[in-house]
């Protein structure tokens, strides 16, 4: 009967934890329930290994260390999930678009706003796109030519 009720918590939890991108309109999994997730397996299993390493109770350590590894790990999932939102808003209407693959976030940038045809400077309008200005600018120059 437990296992049952587990096992219908675990699929609520994941069919709520599904969201639609803004951007793509596709359904997927955000990082602050995805971490919750993996933090919560990852804690439960660490704590059942300490409970029972410690002479305690392995069940008791798998429960403490379920909660302490799924509030971490929605916490960096949430940091996450801002961090990204924030990249959008601050790069909207720049001409660059934000792409997520995985835990990888990537910028495309048109070349029109990077180099000119056959040069090698970077042009000023990426410098304001990307806010870096002329600081910013010489380091990426001297760490990709």
């Amino acid at each position: 009967m437990k296992s049952k009720i587990l096992v219908a918590l675990a699929a609520t939890l994941a069919l709520t934890a599904c969201t639609t991108n803004p951007y793509t309109g596709e359904s997927q999994l955000s990082n602050t329930a995805g971490g919750a997730l993996i933090g919560t397996g990852g804690g439960a299993i660490a704590g059942a290994l300490v409970g029972a390493a410690v002479g305690g109770d392995p069940r008791v350590g798998a429960l403490i260390g379920a909660g302490v590894g799924g509030l971490t790990g929605a916490a960096i999932g949430s940091y996450m999930d801002q961090q990204e939102a924030e990249l959008r808003a601050q790069l909207q209407g720049t001409g660059v678009s934000v792409t997520r693959v995985g835990q990888q976030i990537i910028l495309n940038m048109p070349s029109n706003i990077t180099f000119a045809t056959d040069q090698s400077n970077v042009q000023p309008q990426f410098n304001q796109t990307t806010g870096l200005g002329r600081a910013g600018a010489q380091e990426v120059r001297q760490d990709h030519c």
